[in-house]
């Protein structure tokens, strides 16, 4: 249980300096006119990529990080980036602002994120 608390405590810490990220180029892919569904797209990307990494080293360490590993991350993160960019999309169209509808969908995703990572190393 312990562990499991010091696990989730550094996921959140290293998701948090990725959700920085991720909010920040996605502040700046709108301000250079990028829809918001492409936006989150590509800022998601960016942000994924880092958590794997620095997560997969410094939390999962038992668990070797493989290309396999990665590109199983990366096609559970198109799946979870389009579902939530379309979420943001909807949320958008009923007057949501833009940075509102993304910072609703963090917790949701930060908690699909560590089970998914989880399973991911320590099964694939």
């Amino acid at each position: 249980m312990i562990l499991f608390i010091k696990r989730i405590i550094k996921f959140g810490l290293i998701s948090g300096m990725g959700f920085i990220c991720d909010l920040l180029a996605y502040f700046l892919f709108l301000s250079a006119n990028f829809d918001p569904f492409n936006a989150n797209i590509l800022s998601s990307a960016l942000a994924v990529s880092f958590v794997y990494m620095v997560a997969g080293r410094f939390i999962f360490i038992e668990n070797k990080l493989t290309l396999v590993k990665y590109i199983f991350w990366l096609l559970y993160q198109l799946i979870n980036i389009i579902l939530f960019s379309f979420t943001i999309s909807m949320l958008v169209k009923i007057g949501i602002h833009p940075i509102i509808s993304k910072l609703i969908i963090i917790p949701f995703s930060f908690l699909l994120n560590y089970m998914a990572m989880k399973l991911i190393l320590n099964k694939a």
